[in-house]
């Protein structure tokens, strides 16, 4: 699972929406469903989204910061293999 930019978006030099990917992009990187993106959107601490034209665009470092913070870490008091 990796957040990578678009390589036609990276091909247009210098865009405002360089640091930027669409849903649908986020959501193949994911290899998630559109609804997942919207649950993960409506969370309190949820995705950030950026709205521009009636359309989302997800900032990557931000999308990557959002998924670091879903990582659990196991229960140390809990045995291996309950």
């Amino acid at each position: 699972m990796s957040i990578e930019h678009s390589p036609a978006r990276s091909a247009k030099a210098g865009s405002v929406l360089d640091d930027y990917i669409t849903k649908a992009e986020l959501c193949a990187d994911l290899d998630c469903h559109p609804r997942t993106i919207a649950r993960y959107e409506k969370l309190p601490d949820g995705l950030p989204v950026t709205k521009i034209a009636g359309r989302n665009y997800y900032h990557v470092p931000s999308a990557r910061a959002f998924v670091a913070r879903r990582t659990r870490q196991p229960n140390p008091v809990r045995k291996a293999g309950s």
